[in-house]
């Protein structure tokens, strides 16, 4: 089991370093990393309508074949029209500039984009400051950040705002 080959990489009797545990991490995520069945299904009806689709994440520079490594791991790369990278735009989330770049790429306004995101201060901030409408999947249970705002919609599932 995927338990067993961690313990014998950091055995529960033994210290380690934090740097240690997040090498590790970095390298082998993609073993372990599963997409949710709900969001992979949401997108394979969104693209089957027609719907353009992205992915915009924030990574460092020197972590880009780690994240690409994960999100092809999860088998998500052919779902998507688009994979936006941060640290390959320059700017992470919630910098409206890495929104704009993956409305150039769809070739979409933005005004015309729900993006969808589970934290509110990369995410849901910025869909808002670039103008897109925004669903924030409220994992956390962090309350009514955004009451009021007709923009953003909270859910627990990405299937209280897609029915299909």
């Amino acid at each position: 089991s995927s338990f067993r080959k961690l313990f014998q990489v950091f055995p529960p009797n033994k210290e380690f370093r934090l740097a240690d545990c997040q090498e590790y991490y970095f390298d082998h995520i993609h073993e372990f990393a599963v997409a949710g069945t709900e969001q992979v299904a949401v997108v394979k009806k969104l693209r089957s309508a027609g719907i353009k689709t992205a992915i915009v994440t924030n990574v460092a520079a020197d972590r880009f074949e780690f994240q690409r490594n994960k999100i092809d791991a999860m088998g998500l790369t052919p779902l998507f029209d688009a994979i936006i990278l941060s640290g390959e735009v320059g700017v992470h989330k919630p910098d409206r500039r890495v929104f704009d770049y993956a409305t150039r790429l769809l070739d979409v306004s933005n005004d015309a984009c729900v993006f969808v995101g589970d934290n509110p201060d990369a995410d849901i901030v910025g869909a808002l400051n670039a103008g897109m409408e925004a669903v924030w999947i409220d994992v956390w249970g962090d309350g009514d950040r955004f009451a009021g705002n007709p923009k953003v919609h909270r859910v627990k599932s990405v299937l209280e705002y897609f029915k299909f």
